[in-house]
């Protein structure tokens, strides 16, 4: 980051959501004398450190239960396994209603049938499998940019786009590896 920074490269640099932490990701940077500016990513569940969610129920929740249990909810390390906790709590605990309990079918079941987002997920995204035709929970996110007006502090997530909810449009893992191999053969040859 430092030679993308200070030197003359300046390239549009796009991070994993994994990775938009600004306690893990970009405090480290402001420690180097870096500040991360202008990165961008694309966002799914709601930013637990963003001051304009500190009043939003499920981050609420979430900062309430980690600091209970002696964790820093700071971490967001922490929320993006609250986020996918969720979805496993739901999923085992619908197959544990079906026909022959808790087994590895009904978990799959329950898995390709999933029609709620989880409380972190940013508004207007929705969650949802369909057995075989639909694979992906959230098929969507907003673009955001890192944006610092000081920078000894952390910055915050500002939007860079119109929020993309393609849900029910991706279909299937092989569908999409069509497309991509579509994609690819027709930028190759054409």
């Amino acid at each position: 980051m430092a030679d993308i920074e200070k030197g003359s490269w300046h390239p549009t640099v796009i991070m994993s959501e994994t990775c938009g932490s600004l306690n893990q990701f970009f405090k480290p940077l402001i420690d180097q004398g870096l500040t991360g500016k202008d990165t961008y990513l694309i966002l799914t569940g709601k930013d637990v450190n963003d001051p304009k969610n500190q009043t939003d129920p499920a981050v609420v929740d979430y900062k309430t239960t980690l600091s209970s249990q002696g964790l820093d909810p700071n971490v967001t390390t922490y929320a993006s396994g609250w986020y996918s906790a969720f979805y496993m709590v739901d999923v085992l605990q619908r197959a544990a209603t079906f026909e022959g309990g808790l087994d590895r079918g009904n978990i799959m079941l329950a898995a390709r049938d999933i029609h709620e987002a989880a409380p972190l997920t940013i508004p207007g995204l929705q969650a949802i499998t369909n057995g075989m035709k639909d694979a992906y929970i959230t098929e969507g996110g907003q673009m955001v940019q890192y944006k610092v007006t000081d920078p000894t502090q952390l910055g915050t997530f500002q939007p860079a786009g119109d929020l993309i909810n393609l849900e029910g449009q991706l279909g299937t893992y092989q569908t999409v590896l069509e497309a991509s191999a579509s994609t690819a053969s027709t930028t190759t040859t054409g």
